[in-house]
């Protein structure tokens, strides 16, 4: 049997339209899963000290992270980020609306 984060994401490249989305489907610990794809610890403290939202403050690190991708030019794929969130154990995710959003065939 299938599990709903076994669904496959498209492998078009993260958008900042796509970073709009995350807040409403990751929880608190979205730091474990910013350090892992990259993001430095120093960087995620002036992020929490400086917004007071978890919200505010997955956007502003995934607006950093797809910086630092776009920079490097090497896209984060959506299927990557899948990957990603997967590999971060104990993170509350809310998969049916993450599938809906960028499943590969649609949900």
């Amino acid at each position: 049997m299938m599990l709903i984060s076994d669904v496959q994401w498209r492998s078009t490249p993260l958008s900042y339209f796509d970073i709009t989305l995350l807040p409403g489907c990751i929880g608190g610990d979205w730091c474990l899963l910013a350090q892992r794809i990259g993001l430095n610890p120093v960087d995620i403290d002036h992020i929490k000290k400086d917004n007071h939202t978890t919200g505010t403050q997955i956007l502003n690190a995934f607006n950093k992270i797809l910086s630092k991708f776009e920079a490097e030019d090497n896209p984060l794929t959506l299927e990557d980020l899948r990957q990603h969130i997967k590999a971060v154990p104990n993170l509350t995710v809310d998969w049916q609306k993450l599938n809906g959003k960028f499943a590969k065939n649609g949900m």
